[in-house]
């Protein structure tokens, strides 16, 4: 069984919609000093694993690299009004941490109010269901307060489409006489729907090692039913 290959994510900078950094020096319990911040993490994916042997049939993608960012997430099922705030069922990205809570918010795009910026206080103990008097805090108004209402919720991560996303694949396209045929193609940004692509010709007669944008790949056997091979090198 082959195995991608997940490098140590880092931090990035948070998308500029996602406003996931939030000033929270006006609630009256939740403080910077407090809450340190949590951002998204950018995630490598390489596959299949370096230096085994992989089968793959026609069509099939035989090389891949992902740089992808994620994030930490509640989902909400129900909508929780406090005084004239109104906090909207959907997505809320994890703001800030302590020992005991994080603090979950959306972009201000979001809200009735533009002016307004608001979201959750989740204990970490609490995976998903519901919490009775949800905490709530906002910016603007100075304030964060236990609300009469119950909250249900789940938690999770969220892939963020933004301009960091980055794929590179390759893809066995068939053999003629000597030459394996290869469909490249490549991801970027938001434009997933409209991938570069390019094809790819190598002649088995020179090398049984095929480069293409600093990869390498040892092909053991191709036919026009399946490629048997070793990736020596990754995309860089």
């Amino acid at each position: 069984m082959n195995v991608g290959v997940v490098m140590k994510p880092t931090p990035i900078k948070a998308p500029l919609i996602l406003l996931l950094i939030y000033s929270l020096s006006g609630c009256a319990t939740i403080h910077e000093a407090s809450f340190h911040p949590i951002q998204p993490i950018k995630i490598k994916t390489y596959y299949p694993s370096i230096s085994a042997t992989t089968t793959k049939e026609l069509g099939e993608t035989l090389l891949s690299k992902k740089i992808e960012t994620t994030a930490d997430i509640i989902k909400t099922f129900n909508p929780i009004r406090i005084l004239h705030i109104l906090l909207p069922v959907g997505t809320y990205y994890a703001q800030g941490g302590n020992t005991e809570d994080i603090a979950y918010g959306r972009s201000n795009i979001f809200l009735p109010n533009p002016n307004l910026i608001g979201g959750f206080v989740i204990p970490k103990l609490k995976e998903s269901g519901q919490i009775k008097n949800v905490q709530v805090w906002w910016h603007n108004l100075s304030s964060q307060m236990e609300s009469e209402q119950s909250l249900t919720f789940s938690r999770g991560k969220e892939t963020l489409v933004n301009n960091d996303f980055f794929h590179q694949e390759l893809i066995y396209n068939g053999k003629h006489g000597h030459s394996i045929k290869f469909l490249y193609r490549e991801f970027r940004g938001q434009m997933l729907n409209t991938p570069f692509t390019q094809e790819i010709q190598y002649d088995l007669n020179v090398s049984n090692t095929i480069g293409f944008k600093g990869a390498r790949i040892e092909i053991i056997e191709a036919t026009n039913q399946h490629i048997k091979y070793i990736v020596r090198k990754y995309f860089p």
